[in-house]
């Protein structure tokens, strides 16, 4: 098999195994407000992303994967729930996260929120870290979130 040969063969296993459909149409009904990722300490390998997803449409809309492969090695759903002794633990969230028909899903501190874990690099102030969200019907929404300091919240 030829140098081409290889390389056609290795775009096209990328392309069938990738979990982002090949074709997949960026979701306009969806916007962003408000959105931030918390600058990292020398050292520290997780991060966490907040912000407000808008759904102006008619349908909800679930949320079915987050992308974060630019910046991390995976990301994930989390919640922040109370405990039995009325303290506070983060899980990951199992359930589909829906943004209703007109309405708002928010991801703040202490509750709702994204985790980056194993970042490829400290998170510093003032740059921008793109996220791919992939809803239900397989459409899909890029933000790119500012890294805000630790000073500033």
């Amino acid at each position: 098999m030829n140098k081409c040969h290889k390389k056609l063969l290795a775009f096209f296993l990328l392309t069938l195994f990738s979990s982002t459909p090949l074709f997949a149409k960026t979701d306009n009904t969806i916007t962003l407000r408000d959105g931030w990722i918390r600058e990292t300490p020398p050292g520290v390998q997780n991060a966490a992303a907040f912000l407000t997803l808008h759904n102006s449409g008619t349908a909800s809309k679930s949320i079915s994967a987050i992308q974060c492969a630019a910046v991390a090695a995976r990301c994930e759903l989390h919640e922040h729930i109370k405990t039995e002794s009325g303290g506070m633990r983060m899980q990951q969230v199992r359930a589909p996260l829906t943004i209703p028909a007109n309405g708002t899903l928010t991801f703040v501190p202490g509750g709702y929120h994204i985790m980056l874990f194993d970042i490829k690099m400290p998170l510093r102030a003032d740059t921008h870290i793109p996220l791919l969200f992939v809803f239900d019907d397989q459409s899909t929404f890029t933000v790119q979130l500012p890294v805000k300091s630790i000073r500033a919240e």
